[in-house]
């Protein structure tokens, strides 16, 4: 059954153990679970009728608001029709909540346009660093026409920035450790293009090694967890075109 009213009502109420709030949506209704909000929305959710989704994303109340970004992350790449009203959440105070909407990009990444990407990008500096790695991981893995036109849509002063961001794409790879190196030491819109530069090149076939991390740090973790994973597909799809 789709989404209705009742529950979207439903969906904005937390007294989990309100009898009244259930038995609007009907016991009949609901899977196994009936407290877990998220996963009824997901198990009830139509892509071709997003409306009340984006709904769920603008109300007022900041509590409902990332409830409906969460339901986007599990929906998958069938968020994709909510994806304008999910980017407004790059301005959230909630760390988490920006989490979450990274996790919404990754999730539908060869779909976004320019503009899109261009929201992305203002998330280039941001402090929590989990949020900067999935940052660089979609800026090094999507076409990069589409980063080009979002480094294109940027207003100055900033977008001189990000066009010294995007002339690391053309960065040789033997310069890999000295970029991630470099990149770890500052927070930057540069920093986050060399790490993007670095998983583009492994994507590429580029390198045949990430670049060494002794330091601590998810973000270089990341980056290089995520550049060796890249290297090894390569190297198979190297392997499969010989065969």
């Amino acid at each position: 059954m789709p989404w209705t009213e009742e529950f979207y009502a439903w969906l904005c109420t937390f007294d989990l153990d309100d009898d009244e709030n259930q038995s609007a949506v009907g016991d009949d209704e609901l899977d196994d679970d009936p407290n877990d909000r998220v996963s009824q929305a997901v198990a009830r959710f139509i892509p071709e009728n997003t409306e009340m989704l984006v709904s769920l994303l603008r109300e007022a109340d900041p509590l409902v608001r990332r409830r409906g970004l969460f339901i986007c992350e599990w929906l998958f790449e069938k968020s994709f029709g909510a994806l304008d009203a999910a980017l407004e959440f790059v301005y959230d105070p909630d760390c988490w909540a920006r989490k979450a909407l990274m996790q919404v990009v990754l999730n539908n990444a060869d779909q976004l346009s320019p503009g899109q990407a261009a929201e992305v990008l203002k998330l280039a500096t941001d402090p929590d660093e989990l949020i900067r790695g999935n940052v660089t991981a979609y800026i090094g893995g999507v076409d990069i026409e589409t980063i080009r036109g979002a480094v294109n849509m940027v207003a100055e002063p900033l977008r001189s920035e990000f066009e010294r961001g995007f002339e690391l794409f053309e960065a040789d790879p033997s310069t890999a450790q000295t970029l991630f190196d470099h990149a770890l030491t500052e927070v930057s819109v540069e920093s986050t293009f060399a790490l993007a530069s670095i998983q583009r090149m492994a994507r590429l076939g580029q390198l045949s090694s990430a670049p060494q991390h002794g330091g601590e740090g998810y973000l270089g973790e990341s980056v290089q967890r995520n550049t060796a994973r890249l290297i090894r597909r390569a190297m198979g799809r190297h392997r499969e075109r010989r065969a």
